[in-house]
């Protein structure tokens, strides 16, 4: 448990925002964030499935010019999930380019 501090909302009406003891403020305490929460992880399990599955993309293991000289290929994903603030960008080299989200 966290301490709470109030704060005045729009209606003049004080409640109650949960704070952690790090000063940062308990996402569980957060109406709704449960049901984003259960949604966002049903989008990431469905993606994952989507590239696992998909034909095309299944083609690209048996593929010589990717395969000549390394091996077996194949598309990976890492998922990652968070809440809070981050940026998107481009991570990478020359050769291998991630699109990623970084935060703190």
């Amino acid at each position: 448990g966290g301490r709470r501090r109030s704060q005045s909302g729009r209606s003049g009406v004080r409640r109650r925002t949960p704070v952690g003891s790090n000063g940062t403020l308990q996402l569980s305490s957060l109406p709704g964030i449960q049901t984003f929460a259960d949604r966002a992880l049903l989008g990431l399990l469905k993606s994952y499935a989507g590239v696992h599955r998909d034909d095309k993309l299944l083609t690209y293991k048996n593929d010589f010019r990717l395969t000549a000289g390394v091996g077996a290929f194949s598309v990976q994903i890492i998922y990652g999930m968070d809440a809070g603030w981050a940026v998107e960008g481009a991570v990478g080299s020359e050769y291998k380019i991630d699109a990623t989200y970084l935060s703190p």
